[in-house]
């Protein structure tokens, strides 16, 4: 899994100009976040 990531973070910054892991993880937030309100909204 972690290495994974890991490769998917590698090709993010072959791509984007910087260089952010941050990136990666506030993305992940974001989908999170998407999934928990989505299921709220369900109810």
């Amino acid at each position: 899994m972690s290495a994974m990531i890991k490769a998917l973070s590698r090709q993010l910054d072959v791509r984007l100009p910087f260089s952010r892991p941050t990136l990666f993880v506030v993305a992940l937030w974001a989908c999170a976040f998407a999934a928990f309100v989505t299921l709220g909204l369900r109810r």
